[in-house]
This record gives structure tokens, C-alpha cells and sequence, in this order.
């Protein structure tokens, strides 16, 4: 019976060290798991400045472009994965920003994911959208099929100076 004791002891002190881990986050997910090290190694991006506060990594990719990635990692895990390049007539063009769209789910997404993105992009209205992107402010296409709550990707024209392309997803 003294050997029960000690186990359903350890047990429970087990117990409390997991769990006291999250609880002054009250987080389902770890928020350790993210790091730079898991960015680095997720999306082969090597010049990473990494909040760790934040969960936000900023790579600068030259010619005033960059990413900016911001991890979800507590009650829900995602990404929003933000591209950021200067505003000019060449980049205006909609199979340009196809073709940015793709590099950027290439390098934040899982094979099948990235499948799935290429698949949403033929979608009409976001088609159509893209073409006059430079009278609009905001199109949006959601990605279908996927495991995620929310998986959509975004190109903003909120300014006259940059575009934005973001693709998002959460569980």
C-alpha cells in the first residue's frame, strides 16, 4: 500500500509541474514551441530577427521587401504570414502577385497546404479582383479543404506605397 502512496504522490506532483507550465497563461498550446530555431527550420528563412515576446519574426529580403511572421501559440495555434514589397507598375500585375502568393505558401506551408492554396487561387472572383487590385483596397480568398478553422489569404492595397499579401491560418 506504501508504494500506491508514493506513486499516486508522483503522479499528482507530476501532475501539478505539467500543468503549471500553462497555467499562468492558461494555454492549450505551449507557447515555447515556437522559437527562432522552429522558424528557421519551418521555413528556411536564415537572416530572422525573432521577437521572442511577441512571437513575430522579421526577415529582410532586400529591395524595401520583407516577411513578417506572426505565430499564434496559446489557446490557438496559427501563423499569419505577411509579405510586404514596394508599390510599383510591374508588381501591380496579377500574375506577379500569383506568383508571390505561391512563393510565400511555399515557404510557411506543409505540401498539402500549399496544394490546397494553389488550387483556391483560381477562384473567379478573387481572379477578377487581382486584375483591378490597383482600384481596390482588399481581396480575399478563402482556402478550402484544409484542417484549419481559418485559412485565407489576403493582398491589401492600403496604401500608395506598398501591397501586402498575408496568408492566415489558425486551429
Amino acid at each position: 500500500m506504501d508504494a500506491m502512496k508514493y506513486i499516486c504522490l508522483f503522479m499528482f506532483i507530476f501532475w501539478i509541474l505539467i500543468n503549471s507550465a500553462y497555467a499562468s497563461e492558461d494555454c492549450f498550446y505551449d507557447p515555447n514551441y515556437v522559437s527562432k530555431a522552429y522558424v528557421t527550420e519551418s521555413t528556411g528563412f536564415s537572416n530572422i530577427v525573432w521577437d521572442d515576446d511577441e512571437k513575430e519574426a522579421l526577415i529582410v529580403l532586400g529591395n524595401d521587401e520583407k516577411v513578417i511572421l506572426q505565430y499564434a501559440v496559446c489557446e490557438e495555434f496559427g501563423l499569419r504570414a505577411i509579405y510586404q514589397m514596394p508599390r510599383t507598375p510591374n508588381r501591380v500585375d496579377k500574375e506577379y502577385l500569383l506568383g508571390r502568393i505561391i512563393w510565400l505558401g511555399e515557404k510557411v506551408l506543409n505540401k498539402k497546404d500549399q496544394s490546397l492554396l494553389k488550387l483556391s487561387l483560381k477562384n473567379k472572383s478573387f481572379l477578377a479582383d487581382l486584375d483591378s487590385i490597383k482600384n481596390k483596397k482588399q481581396t480575399f480568398v478563402s482556402v478550402e479543404g484544409s484542417i484549419y478553422e481559418s485559412f485565407l489569404v489576403f493582398v491589401n492595397n492600403f496604401d500608395n506605397d506598398d501591397f501586402y499579401i498575408s496568408i492566415t491560418w489558425h486551429k
